[in-house]
């Protein structure tokens, strides 16, 4: 009975020491931001007929509830006035309120070919980007 006794004991300690390598990963996962949510987001709400490039993603301190504050910036071409404030509006839309606020366009500047450049930023909400979500929502 000494060794099924020893046996049960090291099979507690090794089941004891599983469950906390689980609970470490899973707490590890929970705060772990994933980044390409914001490029599926950005491929569904950006118009055919804008490009965006130099994109920056940086953390900028918390807001007034205490969550981190997650700024995206990128500049954009359209190809026109009008697409720019269709893109403006899409990045509006209700449904993308879960996943970014503020969005702004800015620095418009009309360009030799009659293209239009400008400057996008938004802050993205920091549970959109948060890795045990999205493989929740997938």
């Amino acid at each position: 009975t000494s060794d099924v006794e020893k046996n049960i004991k090291d099979a507690i300690e090794s089941l004891v020491e599983l469950n906390s390598r689980i609970n470490v990963s899973k707490d590890l996962l929970s705060r772990h931001v994933a980044i390409s949510p914001i490029f599926n987001f950005l491929q569904q709400a950006t118009l055919r007929s804008v490009r965006f490039k130099n994109f920056s993603f940086s953390s900028v301190g918390k807001d007034t509830s205490g969550s981190d504050r997650i700024s995206v910036q990128m500049s954009g071409t359209a190809t026109s006035w009008e697409t720019v404030a269709l893109q403006a509006d899409e990045f509006g839309k209700p449904e993308w309120k879960r996943i970014i606020n503020e969005p702004k366009i800015s620095n418009l500047s009309l360009n030799a070919d009659g293209s239009v450049s400008f400057l996008f930023s938004a802050f993205v909400l920091p549970d959109f980007l948060v890795y045990g979500n999205n493989l929740q929502n997938n």
